[in-house]
């Protein structure tokens, strides 16, 4: 099972979504359990009308369903296939989706 806190740092309602999905979860049961699970604020997002990301180094794309998929599997960084950078991946506030950054962000705390 999907655990509230994991779904709760995601802030894109189609990647609940997709999540509770991959749990096992009926479709027509997930909006009621994100309902019970406090999560109405979580926000809709069409990753399939996102624009791609560039590459900070070159001018190669990323597909956002690629990065998205890459930070919900759990990484951390990825490979651009053009110009062979290590990249970090950061979710960015203002868009809800993740980009790729050059150098590692800090946490503050």
């Amino acid at each position: 099972m999907v655990s509230r806190r994991e779904l709760t740092n995601t802030v894109q309602w189609s990647l609940v979504y997709e999540r509770l999905l991959r749990a096992g979860i009926p479709r027509d049961e997930i909006p009621d359990l994100i309902r019970k699970m406090g999560m109405e604020h979580v926000r809709w997002i069409n990753r399939e009308a996102m624009e791609p990301q560039e590459c900070p180094n070159c001018p190669n794309e990323f597909h956002p369903k690629v990065l998205e998929d890459a930070r919900l599997d759990g990484k951390e960084t990825i490979i651009c296939q053009g110009c062979r950078s290590k990249l970090w991946l950061v979710v960015d506030e203002e868009h809800y989706g993740t980009v790729p950054v050059i150098h590692k962000p800090t946490v503050k705390s």
